[in-house]
């Protein structure tokens, strides 16, 4: 499973990670206390010395395809490393679009909160902000990674994979360059987008 999330990312990002460190904790306490997370809705994270640890009772109710999106989602947080700096959204919907890519899923199957939003007529303008991707700060996780996913599965229609891979890897690398990392690949900043945005989203329905 590893060794295919490994291919995902390569497959989009034309690199993975050259070693991946998996740790499987005996107990939700001990995932906490490797984590310093209490969050119950998050079956994997990726700490800063590149180290996923797995969330075993989570990780347990997850499908095989769900287990596979998972740890495609931490390789890429694996390879890419955001700095602190970064908007959530850059390094969750990067994740994101990469673990769903291979799947075939329809977006609304990917992003269900997404789609209902479209279908009651009040569409997301942009991406979530930092406190909408908190899992300490937000009652539906799986929502906000949804309009991530979106944002960023936008962009890369919008101007290819090469032009978002580009975007995401200078917003990463570079503290406080994410405005205008993202002027350069796309001629405007995100408000600019936003009608080009609810027109990819109304193609949903």
């Amino acid at each position: 499973m590893a060794a295919v999330a490994s291919g995902q990312v390569r497959q989009l990002w034309r690199a993975a990670p050259a070693a991946v460190r998996i740790l499987v904790p005996a107990s939700d306490t001990e995932f906490s206390r490797i984590t310093g997370s209490t969050s119950d809705q998050v079956p994997a994270l990726t700490r800063p010395d590149r180290t996923v640890v797995l969330h075993p009772d989570l990780w347990n109710r997850v499908s095989a395809r769900g287990r596979q999106v998972v740890l495609t989602h931490e390789l890429t947080h694996v390879l890419l490393s955001p700095l602190p700096t970064t908007p959530r959204w850059v390094g969750e919907g990067a994740a994101e679009v990469t673990a769903y890519r291979p799947t075939g899923l329809r977006p609304d199957q990917v992003a269900p909160g997404v789609a209902r939003r479209v279908r009651s007529g009040s569409p997301p303008a942009g991406p979530p902000d930092d406190a909408a991707l908190d899992p300490g700060r937000t009652a539906d996780l799986s929502d906000a990674y949804g309009l991530a996913w979106a944002w960023c599965a936008f962009l890369v229609a919008r101007r290819g994979a090469g032009v978002f891979t580009g975007f995401v890897r200078t917003a990463s690398a570079q503290p406080g360059q994410t405005g205008r990392a993202f002027r350069t690949a796309y001629g405007a900043g995100p408000a600019g987008l936003g009608g080009a945005y609810e027109t990819w989203l109304a193609s949903w329905a």
